[in-house]
């Protein structure tokens, strides 16, 4: 596996050291949601497109949780999760989605994200679903 369990005895709410691929299309959206991640004392990753991200995964970056935006150009979060999840380095990696999408997680096929949340995202909630995701 490419990611790592939180060592025993880590508080739950801690998320410092966390190494996250953040993925988004939007450069603006991509920096602040780095910056205020980092601020948490998370070790972002930025990419701008799935070839991007893919790019890092395949370079032999670990990562802890992938958090990527759905609706981009080219290929999108689902496709950017369903090649992720077909690596060997990165099938069990955890991944939340960010998206201005209405999504019925009932009717998704093939790879899902393990969280989906919809834009604008309040800064607490999106580290609640890291935590738990993250904890699992």
């Amino acid at each position: 596996m490419t990611f790592h369990s939180l060592p025993a005895g880590r508080p739950q709410t801690d998320v410092s050291g966390l190494r996250i691929l953040l993925v988004d299309d939007n450069l603006d959206s991509l920096s602040a949601f780095a910056e205020l991640l980092k601020l948490e004392g998370m070790e972002l990753t930025t990419a701008s497109s799935g070839q991007q991200a893919l790019g890092a995964i395949s370079g032999g970056a670990v990562f802890d949780l992938l958090i990527s935006d759905i609706g981009m150009p080219d290929m999108d979060g689902h496709a950017l999760l369903a090649r992720l999840r077909s690596e060997a380095a990165a099938s069990e990696l955890p991944a939340i989605a960010l998206t201005g999408y209405n999504v019925n997680t009932n009717e998704l096929g093939g790879a899902r994200f393990d969280a989906y949340l919809c834009k604008p995202i309040m800064l607490d909630t999106l580290l609640d679903h890291i935590r738990e995701i993250v904890n699992r």
